[in-house]
Protein backbone atom coordinates (compact mmCIF):
# COMPACT_ATOMS: atom_id res chain seq x y z
CA UNK A 1 0.00 0.00 0.00
CA UNK A 2 3.01 2.30 0.31
CA UNK A 3 2.92 3.10 -3.40
CA UNK A 4 -0.57 4.58 -2.92
CA UNK A 5 0.44 6.76 0.04
CA UNK A 6 3.63 7.83 -1.74
CA UNK A 7 1.49 9.17 -4.58
CA UNK A 8 -1.11 10.85 -2.42
CA UNK A 9 -0.29 14.17 -4.07
CA UNK A 10 -2.34 13.07 -7.08
CA UNK A 11 -5.36 13.72 -4.88
CA UNK A 12 -4.87 17.37 -5.84
CA UNK A 13 -5.17 16.41 -9.52
CA UNK A 14 -8.32 14.46 -8.71
CA UNK A 15 -9.78 17.41 -6.82
CA UNK A 16 -9.28 19.98 -9.58
CA UNK A 17 -10.43 17.68 -12.37
CA UNK A 18 -13.49 16.86 -10.27
CA UNK A 19 -14.00 20.51 -9.31
CA UNK A 20 -14.18 21.61 -12.95
CA UNK A 21 -16.54 18.74 -13.75
CA UNK A 22 -18.88 19.40 -10.79
CA UNK A 23 -18.98 23.18 -11.27
CA UNK A 24 -19.89 22.56 -14.89
CA UNK A 25 -22.68 20.22 -13.80
CA UNK A 26 -24.05 22.62 -11.16
CA UNK A 27 -23.46 26.08 -12.61
CA UNK A 28 -22.84 25.93 -16.37
CA UNK A 29 -26.47 25.98 -17.53
CA UNK A 30 -27.43 28.50 -14.83
CA UNK A 31 -24.74 31.00 -15.78
CA UNK A 32 -25.11 30.30 -19.49
CA UNK A 33 -28.92 30.46 -19.84
CA UNK A 34 -29.41 33.98 -18.51
CA UNK A 35 -25.97 35.44 -17.93
CA UNK A 36 -25.98 38.57 -15.78
CA UNK A 37 -23.69 40.35 -13.36
CA UNK A 38 -25.75 39.47 -10.28
CA UNK A 39 -25.55 35.72 -10.95
CA UNK A 40 -21.83 35.97 -11.53
CA UNK A 41 -21.28 37.94 -8.32
CA UNK A 42 -23.39 35.46 -6.34
CA UNK A 43 -21.41 32.53 -7.74
CA UNK A 44 -18.09 34.11 -6.76
CA UNK A 45 -19.41 35.22 -3.36
CA UNK A 46 -20.63 31.71 -2.53
CA UNK A 47 -17.23 30.31 -3.45
CA UNK A 48 -15.55 32.96 -1.26
CA UNK A 49 -17.87 32.19 1.68
CA UNK A 50 -17.10 28.48 1.31
CA UNK A 51 -13.32 28.75 1.19
CA UNK A 52 -12.08 31.87 2.92
CA UNK A 53 -13.06 31.40 6.62
CA UNK A 54 -10.95 28.25 7.11
CA UNK A 55 -8.30 29.64 4.80
CA UNK A 56 -8.01 32.77 6.97
CA UNK A 57 -8.15 30.84 10.25
CA UNK A 58 -5.36 28.46 9.29
CA UNK A 59 -3.33 31.34 7.86
CA UNK A 60 -3.44 33.14 11.21
CA UNK A 61 -2.38 29.96 13.04
CA UNK A 62 0.44 29.42 10.53
CA UNK A 63 1.53 33.05 11.02
CA UNK A 64 1.77 32.48 14.78
CA UNK A 65 3.86 29.37 14.15
CA UNK A 66 6.11 31.35 11.83
CA UNK A 67 6.58 34.17 14.35
CA UNK A 68 7.38 31.66 17.09
CA UNK A 69 9.90 30.00 14.76
CA UNK A 70 11.55 33.36 14.02
CA UNK A 71 11.67 34.45 17.69
CA UNK A 72 12.85 31.12 19.13
CA UNK A 73 14.90 29.73 16.28
CA UNK A 74 12.64 26.65 16.28
CA UNK A 75 11.46 25.92 12.77
CA UNK A 76 8.66 23.46 13.66
CA UNK A 77 9.56 21.66 10.44
CA UNK A 78 7.62 24.45 8.79
CA UNK A 79 7.77 25.25 5.09
CA UNK A 80 7.56 28.96 5.83
CA UNK A 81 10.71 28.95 7.97
CA UNK A 82 12.41 30.58 5.00
CA UNK A 83 12.09 34.35 5.15
CA UNK A 84 8.58 35.62 4.37
CA UNK A 85 8.31 39.29 3.49
CA UNK A 86 5.46 41.64 4.35
CA UNK A 87 4.50 41.55 0.67
CA UNK A 88 4.38 37.76 0.82
CA UNK A 89 2.14 37.88 3.90
CA UNK A 90 -0.24 40.31 2.19
CA UNK A 91 -0.38 38.02 -0.84
CA UNK A 92 -1.20 35.12 1.50
CA UNK A 93 -3.87 37.21 3.20
CA UNK A 94 -5.54 38.09 -0.10
CA UNK A 95 -5.10 34.54 -1.39
CA UNK A 96 -3.05 35.32 -4.48
CA UNK A 97 0.38 34.04 -3.40
CA UNK A 98 0.40 31.11 -5.82
CA UNK A 99 -0.31 33.48 -8.70
CA UNK A 100 3.07 35.14 -8.09
CA UNK A 101 5.05 32.06 -7.10
CA UNK A 102 5.20 33.08 -3.42
CA UNK A 103 5.38 30.47 -0.66
CA UNK A 104 2.25 29.77 1.38
CA UNK A 105 2.52 30.18 5.14
CA UNK A 106 0.23 27.16 5.44
CA UNK A 107 1.51 24.64 2.90
CA UNK A 108 -1.81 23.34 1.49
CA UNK A 109 -3.02 26.92 0.99
CA UNK A 110 -1.19 27.08 -2.35
CA UNK A 111 -3.97 25.02 -3.92
CA UNK A 112 -6.71 27.23 -2.44
CA UNK A 113 -4.98 30.29 -3.87
CA UNK A 114 -4.92 28.55 -7.25
CA UNK A 115 -8.56 27.56 -6.74
CA UNK A 116 -9.48 31.25 -6.37
CA UNK A 117 -7.91 31.78 -9.80
CA UNK A 118 -9.91 28.86 -11.22
CA UNK A 119 -13.17 30.34 -9.95
CA UNK A 120 -12.38 33.66 -11.60
CA UNK A 121 -11.49 31.76 -14.78
CA UNK A 122 -14.72 29.72 -14.78
CA UNK A 123 -17.05 32.52 -16.02
CA UNK A 124 -14.68 33.15 -18.94
CA UNK A 125 -14.93 29.46 -19.89
CA UNK A 126 -18.73 29.63 -19.65
CA UNK A 127 -18.72 32.68 -21.94
CA UNK A 128 -16.36 30.98 -24.40
CA UNK A 129 -18.26 27.69 -24.54
CA UNK A 130 -21.76 28.88 -23.76
CA UNK A 131 -23.03 30.16 -27.10
CA UNK A 132 -21.72 27.48 -29.39
CA UNK A 133 -24.86 25.35 -29.83
CA UNK A 134 -24.18 22.09 -31.65
CA UNK A 135 -20.48 22.81 -31.96
CA UNK A 136 -20.04 23.04 -28.16
CA UNK A 137 -18.95 19.42 -27.71
CA UNK A 138 -16.39 19.70 -30.48
CA UNK A 139 -15.01 22.96 -29.13
CA UNK A 140 -14.95 21.48 -25.62
CA UNK A 141 -12.92 18.53 -26.88
CA UNK A 142 -10.47 20.82 -28.68
CA UNK A 143 -10.08 22.96 -25.55
CA UNK A 144 -9.55 19.81 -23.46
CA UNK A 145 -6.72 18.73 -25.76
CA UNK A 146 -5.18 22.22 -25.78
CA UNK A 147 -5.38 22.39 -21.99
CA UNK A 148 -3.60 19.06 -21.70
CA UNK A 149 -0.87 20.25 -24.08
CA UNK A 150 -0.31 23.40 -21.99
CA UNK A 151 -0.26 21.23 -18.87
CA UNK A 152 2.41 19.01 -20.46
CA UNK A 153 4.52 22.02 -21.42
CA UNK A 154 4.38 23.30 -17.84
CA UNK A 155 5.48 19.88 -16.54
CA UNK A 156 8.57 19.90 -18.71
CA UNK A 157 9.39 23.61 -18.32
CA UNK A 158 8.64 24.30 -14.67
CA UNK A 159 11.24 27.07 -14.51
CA UNK A 160 9.62 29.01 -17.37
CA UNK A 161 5.98 28.77 -16.25
CA UNK A 162 4.19 29.00 -12.93
CA UNK A 163 3.51 25.28 -12.90
CA UNK A 164 1.13 25.28 -9.93
CA UNK A 165 -1.23 27.82 -11.47
CA UNK A 166 -1.02 26.18 -14.89
CA UNK A 167 -1.66 22.76 -13.32
CA UNK A 168 -4.79 23.92 -11.55
CA UNK A 169 -6.27 26.00 -14.40
CA UNK A 170 -5.65 23.34 -17.03
CA UNK A 171 -6.99 20.48 -14.89
CA UNK A 172 -10.01 22.58 -13.95
CA UNK A 173 -10.61 23.35 -17.63
CA UNK A 174 -10.18 19.70 -18.58
CA UNK A 175 -12.75 18.75 -15.93
CA UNK A 176 -15.29 21.25 -17.25
CA UNK A 177 -14.67 20.26 -20.88
CA UNK A 178 -15.03 16.58 -19.99
CA UNK A 179 -18.44 17.33 -18.48
CA UNK A 180 -19.54 19.22 -21.58
CA UNK A 181 -18.29 16.39 -23.81
CA UNK A 182 -20.31 13.73 -21.97
CA UNK A 183 -23.31 15.92 -21.12
CA UNK A 184 -26.57 14.44 -22.46
CA UNK A 185 -24.82 11.24 -23.53
CA UNK A 186 -26.01 7.83 -22.37
CA UNK A 187 -23.89 4.74 -21.75
CA UNK A 188 -24.84 1.23 -20.78
CA UNK A 189 -24.62 0.52 -17.04
CA UNK A 190 -22.74 -2.72 -17.75
CA UNK A 191 -20.14 -1.06 -19.99
CA UNK A 192 -19.65 1.78 -17.48
CA UNK A 193 -19.03 -0.75 -14.72
CA UNK A 194 -16.52 -2.69 -16.80
CA UNK A 195 -14.59 0.41 -17.84
CA UNK A 196 -14.60 1.81 -14.29
CA UNK A 197 -12.98 -1.36 -13.01
CA UNK A 198 -10.45 -1.39 -15.86
CA UNK A 199 -9.47 2.26 -15.41
CA UNK A 200 -9.17 1.88 -11.63
CA UNK A 201 -6.92 -1.15 -12.19
CA UNK A 202 -4.80 0.74 -14.73
CA UNK A 203 -4.37 3.65 -12.28
CA UNK A 204 -3.10 1.25 -9.59
CA UNK A 205 -0.73 -0.40 -12.08
CA UNK A 206 0.64 2.99 -13.14
CA UNK A 207 1.20 4.06 -9.54
CA UNK A 208 2.97 0.79 -8.76
CA UNK A 209 5.13 0.31 -11.86
CA UNK A 210 5.93 3.84 -13.09
CA UNK A 211 8.59 5.51 -10.92
CA UNK A 212 8.72 8.80 -12.83
CA UNK A 213 6.53 11.52 -11.34
CA UNK A 214 6.63 13.40 -14.64
CA UNK A 215 5.24 10.42 -16.54
CA UNK A 216 2.64 9.77 -13.85
CA UNK A 217 1.61 13.41 -13.91
CA UNK A 218 0.97 13.06 -17.63
CA UNK A 219 -1.06 9.86 -17.36
CA UNK A 220 -2.98 10.04 -14.09
CA UNK A 221 -5.07 13.19 -14.78
CA UNK A 222 -6.41 11.71 -18.03
CA UNK A 223 -7.29 8.44 -16.31
CA UNK A 224 -8.95 10.34 -13.47
CA UNK A 225 -10.99 12.37 -15.94
CA UNK A 226 -12.17 9.16 -17.61
CA UNK A 227 -13.09 7.67 -14.23
CA UNK A 228 -14.97 10.81 -13.18
CA UNK A 229 -16.93 10.82 -16.45
CA UNK A 230 -17.87 7.15 -16.11
CA UNK A 231 -18.97 7.64 -12.49
CA UNK A 232 -21.21 10.48 -13.65
CA UNK A 233 -23.46 8.10 -15.57
CA UNK A 234 -26.16 6.32 -13.55
CA UNK A 235 -25.08 8.28 -10.43
CA UNK A 236 -22.80 5.40 -9.45
CA UNK A 237 -21.25 6.81 -6.25
CA UNK A 238 -24.61 8.05 -4.93
CA UNK A 239 -25.70 5.12 -2.75
CA UNK A 240 -22.27 4.20 -1.43
CA UNK A 241 -21.33 7.77 -0.50
CA UNK A 242 -24.65 8.60 1.13
CA UNK A 243 -23.75 6.96 4.43
CA UNK A 244 -23.70 9.45 7.30
CA UNK A 245 -20.10 8.69 8.23
CA UNK A 246 -18.88 9.33 4.68
CA UNK A 247 -21.07 12.41 4.30
CA UNK A 248 -19.58 13.85 7.51
CA UNK A 249 -16.04 13.10 6.36
CA UNK A 250 -16.86 14.89 3.13
CA UNK A 251 -18.14 17.90 5.06
CA UNK A 252 -14.99 17.94 7.20
CA UNK A 253 -12.59 17.23 4.34
CA UNK A 254 -11.74 20.85 3.54
CA UNK A 255 -10.95 21.65 7.18
CA UNK A 256 -8.97 18.40 7.40
CA UNK A 257 -6.96 19.37 4.34
CA UNK A 258 -6.24 22.87 5.62
CA UNK A 259 -5.30 21.87 9.19
CA UNK A 260 -3.41 18.60 8.73
CA UNK A 261 -0.07 20.18 7.80
CA UNK A 262 -0.19 22.53 10.78
CA UNK A 263 -0.75 19.55 13.10
CA UNK A 264 2.03 17.64 11.38
CA UNK A 265 4.39 20.58 11.87
CA UNK A 266 3.59 20.77 15.58
CA UNK A 267 4.05 17.04 16.11
CA UNK A 268 7.34 17.09 14.20
CA UNK A 269 8.50 20.22 15.98
CA UNK A 270 7.79 18.72 19.39
CA UNK A 271 9.88 15.68 18.39
CA UNK A 272 7.23 13.21 19.49
CA UNK A 273 8.53 9.60 19.60
CA UNK A 274 6.54 8.42 16.62
CA UNK A 275 8.61 5.28 16.09
CA UNK A 276 8.59 3.62 19.50
CA UNK A 277 9.13 -0.14 19.36
CA UNK A 278 6.62 -0.87 22.12
CA UNK A 279 3.45 -2.24 20.46
CA UNK A 280 1.09 -0.53 22.89
CA UNK A 281 2.80 2.84 22.48
CA UNK A 282 2.80 2.49 18.69
CA UNK A 283 -0.90 1.60 18.73
CA UNK A 284 -1.68 4.69 20.81
CA UNK A 285 0.43 6.82 18.48
CA UNK A 286 -1.36 5.44 15.45
CA UNK A 287 -4.74 6.22 17.03
CA UNK A 288 -3.54 9.74 17.82
CA UNK A 289 -2.23 10.35 14.31
CA UNK A 290 -5.45 8.98 12.79
CA UNK A 291 -8.07 10.49 15.09
CA UNK A 292 -6.61 13.85 16.11
CA UNK A 293 -6.70 15.41 12.61
CA UNK A 294 -10.33 14.28 12.22
CA UNK A 295 -11.29 15.75 15.60
CA UNK A 296 -9.60 19.04 14.75
CA UNK A 297 -11.31 19.09 11.34
CA UNK A 298 -14.67 18.42 13.00
CA UNK A 299 -14.16 21.29 15.45
CA UNK A 300 -12.92 23.67 12.72
CA UNK A 301 -15.93 22.85 10.53
CA UNK A 302 -18.49 23.16 13.32
CA UNK A 303 -17.15 26.23 15.10
CA UNK A 304 -15.47 28.20 12.31
CA UNK A 305 -16.26 27.12 8.76
CA UNK A 306 -20.04 26.62 9.00
CA UNK A 307 -20.87 29.63 11.23
CA UNK A 308 -18.66 31.96 9.16
CA UNK A 309 -20.14 30.73 5.87
CA UNK A 310 -23.71 31.11 7.12
CA UNK A 311 -22.91 34.60 8.41
CA UNK A 312 -21.40 35.66 5.09
CA UNK A 313 -24.32 34.26 3.11
CA UNK A 314 -26.76 36.02 5.43
CA UNK A 315 -24.95 39.30 4.72
CA UNK A 316 -25.58 38.77 1.00
CA UNK A 317 -29.27 38.08 1.55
Amino acid sequence: MNFIFDNGGFGVDLFFCLSGFILGYVYFDELNTEPNTLKLKLFLYKRFARLYPIYLGTLLVATIFYLVAVLTGHEFNHESSANISLQGFIQNLIGVQTWFGTNSLNGPAWSVSAEFAAYLFFPLLVFLLGWRGKSRKGLSFVLLVLSFCVYEISLNHMMLLNHQIVQVLTEFTMGLCTYLCVKDLEFSRVYCRIFRILISFVILLCLYFIPSKIVLSSVIPLLLLSLIALNFFHNVPGKGLSRNSLVNLGLWSYSLYMTHRLLQNVMSGLSLPLYESNLLVRSLEFSLVLLLPILIAFAATKYLENPARHYLLKLWA
